[in-house]
């Protein structure tokens, strides 16, 4: 898995370089998609498991801020819910 970490880390920096180069930013989607969900794939982290990586979520209904992705950590108890305005995160009930 380190060999694999490292060769992913030195792609990853290699495409930074390349797109620094651009003239024009690639987006939100295309950040996440060449850079975030390799990085997270490398780690370990099952990026097509909602239960573990979820995308999209508002903090909280309180407050207007949206996280653009989020990792679920099973022990922490946390996951996030859904609503009408989609998932936000909250704790998880204790049994």
């Amino acid at each position: 898995m380190v060999d694999s970490l490292t060769q992913t880390f030195n792609n990853l920096c290699e495409k930074i370089i390349r797109l620094k180069k651009r003239d024009q930013p690639i987006g939100e989607a295309n950040t996440k998609a060449t850079l975030i969900e390799p990085l997270l794939a490398a780690l370990g982290w099952n990026i097509t498991n909602i239960d573990e990586v979820v995308r999209e979520f508002r903090l909280s209904q309180r407050y207007d801020v949206d996280v653009g992705a989020g990792l679920i950590v099973p022990q922490s108890g946390i996951r996030p819910a859904r609503n009408k305005n989609g998932p936000t995160l909250r704790s998880a009930p204790t049994t």
